[in-house]
């Protein structure tokens, strides 16, 4: 993937979603989300960025865990056909997380 069409999708999807700034944006170390012209766009929508460092695969292990549970217990059959789908998904998935735990604790 050349580093045009990697920034490209991460404009497409910022225009489409409107996510507003101060998000965080978590790539790997790859030659694409290190270049330049990635960063730059980057601090011109206000986003931060969180990079592994190299050789160190424990640095985002909670976040990459998470993904991976979601993915497991939430999408696994269901393959969302779009970003409202998905985005169902996820809501559908985190309060279900979250109301367990509190009337777990109760």
């Amino acid at each position: 993937m050349t580093t045009d069409l990697f920034t490209t999708a991460l404009i497409s999807g910022i225009l489409r979603c409107k996510p507003g700034k101060g998000h965080i944006v978590h790539s790997d170390n790859g030659g694409q989300s290190t270049s330049q012209k990635f960063r730059a766009t980057l601090a011109k929508y206000g986003f931060e960025q969180s990079m592994g460092r190299v050789g160190r695969c424990d640095d985002h292990v909670v976040a990459e865990s998470w993904v991976a549970h979601f993915k497991r217990e939430a999408i696994d059959d269901r393959r969302p056909k779009n970003l409202e789908e998905l985005e169902a998904c996820l809501k559908a998935y985190v309060d279900e997380f979250y109301n367990q735990a509190i009337y777990a604790d109760a």
